[in-house]
């Protein structure tokens, strides 16, 4: 797979995450839209990790991982556990929206910048 196709799939899989989030953070506690916006945002993780380490292989970036690579793992994670912080009630689902938008603005910036 061309370079192109492993980042077009990348950005579709930001998308899907967003939508995902949003869905699962906006629906009822039990409802359908929940469990669709759950499986989408599994599907979407999935999709990034992928895609991200495809990314990395096509660049020859993947020997030595720099520490951009590391954050945007770490950002990963954190993304993935934002919705259970919400449904724990450790976090408001508000508070968790705006932190995903911080968190792909880092994460935009790092895959197009990559400052370290």
């Amino acid at each position: 797979m061309s370079l192109q196709h492993y980042h077009i799939i990348h950005l579709v899989a930001v998308m899907a995450l967003f939508a995902g989030t949003g869905a699962a953070l906006a629906a009822a506690d039990h409802g359908p839209t929940r469990k669709f916006g759950a499986i989408l945002r599994g599907v979407a993780l999935l999709l990034l990790l992928v895609t991200g380490f495809g990314l990395l292989a096509k660049q020859g970036i993947m020997k030595s991982m720099p520490l951009w690579v590391w954050c945007k793992l770490a950002i990963w994670v954190i993304a993935a556990l934002l919705p259970v912080f919400v449904k724990r009630k450790l976090l408001p689902a508000t508070a968790a929206v705006l932190i995903a938008l911080a968190l792909g603005s880092v994460a935009a910036w790092l895959g197009y910048m990559k400052p370290f």
